[in-house]
């Protein structure tokens, strides 16, 4: 006994294009038939404020709260995740900042010993400097005066 292949995926492919088409028109159906039956309802009840609530409820409230519950779950999660995220990390980022703290104090220190040595030479370059200054100035004319 021989198995035919493509009759069989044929009708496979039968089965999943009505089960998807089917999965895309029912809902449509359904909303229809949903729509129609309200509509029915609100022209047979003579109180429309009651047809207007349980129409505001169905049709706005509820997909409101479904679609925040899922919000929320994500918001759940994510400051789970946080939580999670603040354990793992913590002790690392403790050792970097305990690094950074050394790194800046020695940092401090090589600036400060730079500082003094800086000030230092200036102090004792300051005689030759001055000397110099002086050397490579031009005279001063001094104007004379009628009183003296």
């Amino acid at each position: 006994m021989e198995f035919d292949t493509t009759a069989h995926r044929a009708k496979i492919e039968r089965t999943i294009r009505s089960t998807r088409r089917w999965r895309i028109i029912a809902p449509f159906v359904i909303g229809f038939m949903a729509l129609v039956g309200l509509v029915i309802v609100a022209a047979l009840v003579p109180r429309t404020n009651l047809t207007a609530n349980v129409l505001l409820t169905v049709f706005i409230v509820c997909p409101f709260v479904i679609v925040l519950f899922g919000f929320f779950m994500l918001l759940t999660a994510a400051v789970y995740g946080m939580g999670r995220l603040n354990e793992t990390v913590s002790r690392p980022l403790a050792k970097v900042e305990t690094f950074s703290a050394m790194m800046s104090d020695r940092v401090g220190q090589v600036a400060g010993e730079v500082n003094r040595q800086a000030v230092n030479l200036g102090v004792r370059t300051a005689p030759i400097e001055q000397r110099l200054d002086h050397a490579f100035d031009q005279p001063v004319k001094r104007k004379e005066t009628r009183n003296g």
